[in-house]
């Protein structure tokens, strides 16, 4: 969750801008927690399933030169006209699971996010 930096000093009622400060302290702090228990969910369900005899959330890393990251990178050169930068160890031994789950986005639009680009 993104918050947007607010001026509490535009602000010219005293008791207003000490409430709206509060509040935005407040939102931090619970969009802190949620991630925490959000991990820590996954934490969970991806031991439950292993308890289950499944496994849980996979954490190897794809090859660079697999198909779908060749495919993935073929389609954003077309799309866009770019050559994507691709990180071998991005999204197995990184939080982006966490991370995109969290945004309700693939890992794929968030590196193409943090590329300035869209889907």
């Amino acid at each position: 969750m993104q918050i947007p930096d607010v001026n509490l000093d535009t602000i010219t009622d005293a008791a207003a801008r000490h409430l709206i400060g509060q509040l935005l302290n407040l939102i931090e702090t619970l969009a802190a927690e949620n991630q925490a228990l959000c991990v820590e969910n996954q934490q969970l369900r991806d031991e439950l399933a292993r308890l289950k005899g499944g496994s849980g959330k996979p954490s190897v890393k794809p090859p660079t030169d697999s198909l779908p990251t060749r495919a993935m990178a073929a389609a954003i050169r077309e799309v866009y006209g770019q050559n994507p930068i691709v990180y071998p160890t991005m999204a197995g031994t990184g939080p982006m699971y966490s991370v995109c789950e969290a945004l309700g986005k693939l890992v794929g639009e968030v590196i193409l996010a943090a590329r300035g680009l869209q889907l």
